[in-house]
């Protein structure tokens, strides 16, 4: 049996719109993964009267090791979701507390609103600068494991008590 080939779909009205040619290449990306990563089904028995709709929208996952993967740094793939967030592509509906956490979003339709009076944009995403959460608190526990500030070893963890010199006996030649 023949496998259906995968796509992504998405309304002609988004190519055409001003906020499609305003995206930023990586926010491009980043949407077009965020489209590959939908369940649609299709309801309705005719072709006329067919409609889809996404099972697992706002359950959407993304995570910022997927997309180092992909080729965009941390701070490329955080400024392509709030640029989603801001031009009405994206919502975050749960904010992820780094390992074993993801955030999850939703994709919306309110792009289509944008650049007119009554445009809302998505809640912002929430950043997390809790010492003792997320992200923050991996990366200070990565330090302490590593033994300094960028990873590499800080003077502090360093023996620098003199060194007593003996000879082939094992006698003490320091005076």
């Amino acid at each position: 049996m023949k496998k259906a080939p995968r796509v992504i779909m998405f309304e002609r009205d988004l190519q055409t719109s001003e906020v499609f040619w305003l995206m930023s290449g990586n926010s491009l990306k980043v949407l077009l993964r965020f489209y590959g990563k939908r369940k649609m089904e299709s309801y309705g028995k005719t072709r006329r009267n067919k409609r889809w709709e996404i099972t697992n929208n706002g359950k959407l996952v993304f995570t910022y090791k997927e997309a180092e993967s992909l080729g965009l740094s941390r701070k490329q793939f955080r400024n392509a979701i709030d640029d989603l967030i801001s031009k009405g592509f994206l919502e975050v509906t749960f904010q992820g507390n780094g390992p074993g956490q993801p955030s999850t979003y939703k994709l919306l339709d309110r792009w289509k609103g944008y650049g007119k009076k009554d445009f809302k944009p998505g809640s912002p995403r929430r950043v997390n600068t809790s010492p003792d959460m997320g992200w923050s608190k991996f990366h200070s526990i990565k330090k302490q494991n590593l033994g300094g500030e960028n990873g590499t070893s800080s003077s502090a963890n360093i023996d620098t008590s003199p060194v007593k010199s003996t000879d082939k006996t094992g006698v003490n030649n320091d005076t």
